[in-house]
């Protein structure tokens, strides 16, 4: 009897050992993995991972959302009361299959921290209130909400992530968090791509695959381009960029040798000085960042870096934002004919 007091503290230490080691196994997992590839699903053909945060300090960022997102920010924290992207530390887009590539294969992840999830999802369901609003369901036993008008999913992960996009994605992105299916780490060539470039602080980094049928496309176009024809030879892509201040940029172009990549190296060096010697490119902001361009070959990859200031940034931010434009109005709807049709007889048409 005396010595069951000693036993029992005996007990005691090693269930509190046994607690703290289960804590420290199992606990400190509960968030999302800190590596993007961990959470993707295994079939993806290209991650990008974005620290809102720092992007979103950095000087370029308004250039970078324009002016039609910017409104519909600031639509979103007035409905909303706050600012969703400020609930965001980081957030993971990703594409997944080799073929067909549409918005059914894409897929997000946003960290938001424990309790910010449901004020986020509370969030989207004021944003689409006008469209039905949203009801909740179970994706693969997580606890999940869709659009009531369309295909849109979004699921609650470990305890301080979102994963979003059709079901099928929401449902492979829940078995892979859950260990039940190999995740993009799994994938050697994006696994070492994704260690050879995010290195430091990077607001965004990306790796992906060409797809088959990308490559398809692009040997078909470019066989007969002489000069351009080796950058059918690049299988695989990695880019980061460092934006708190200027930009820094890396990208890191893998092909199937080291002769290929030095082709590659061939091919963007001639096609960056042919650019730069067209008469006043170089005091563009395209040409400005083409000068800083550097490319070089290195074992199987070709790698390419450049350093812009802040202003610089914007001026070629703005200019990619200027190309895109006509493409962007023409993914829109066109208005209905009453919207463009003023009231009244209308001129017939000759």
């Amino acid at each position: 009897m005396r010595r069951r007091p000693a036993y029992t503290a005996i007990g005691l230490a090693l269930l509190a050992l046994t607690a703290l080691t289960l804590w420290l196994v199992f606990g400190r997992t509960r968030g999302l993995p800190d590596a993007p590839l961990e959470a993707v699903p295994a079939n993806a053909v290209a991650v990008i991972s974005v620290r809102m945060g720092a992007l979103r300090a950095a000087p370029a960022w308004r250039t970078i959302v324009g002016a039609d997102a910017d409104g519909e920010l600031r639509d979103a924290e007035q409905k909303c009361g706050f600012d969703p992207l400020s609930l965001v530390s980081d957030a993971t887009a990703f594409i997944t299959g080799e073929e067909d590539i549409g918005l059914e294969h894409v897929g997000f992840i946003a960290r938001g921290g424990e309790l910010q999830s449901e004020r986020l999802i509370e969030c989207v369901g004021k944003i689409v209130d006008g469209a039905g609003g949203l009801r909740e369901l179970r994706i693969e036993g997580a606890r999940a909400v869709a659009s009531e008008h369309g295909s849109g999913r979004a699921a609650f992960v470990r305890t301080d992530g979102i994963a979003g996009g059709s079901e099928t994605t929401v449902a492979a992105v829940v078995r892979t968090l859950r260990g039940d299916e190999p995740s993009a780490a799994s994938d050697p060539l994006l696994r070492d791509l994704w260690a050879r470039i995010a290195t430091g602080e990077r607001e965004l980094t990306m790796v992906a695959r060409v797809p088959a049928a990308w490559r398809r496309v692009l040997v078909a176009r470019l066989a007969a381009q002489t000069e351009l024809a080796p950058l059918t030879r690049i299988v695989a892509l990695a880019l980061s960029a460092r934006v708190a201040t200027g930009v820094t940029l890396g990208l890191v172009l893998r092909t199937g040798s080291a002769a290929d990549a030095q082709l590659v190296v061939s091919a963007a060096t001639q096609l960056r000085d042919q650019l730069l010697a067209v008469p006043l490119m170089r005091f563009t902001p395209t040409g400005r960042a083409l000068t800083a361009l550097t490319v070089e070959a290195s074992g199987v990859d070709a790698v390419a870096g450049a350093d812009l200031s802040a202003e610089q940034a914007r001026e070629l931010v703005g200019v990619i934002r200027d190309a895109l434009g006509p493409v962007r109005r023409r993914d829109r709807p066109a208005a209905a004919p009453d919207a463009v049709m003023r009231p009244g007889p209308q001129p017939l048409a000759p």
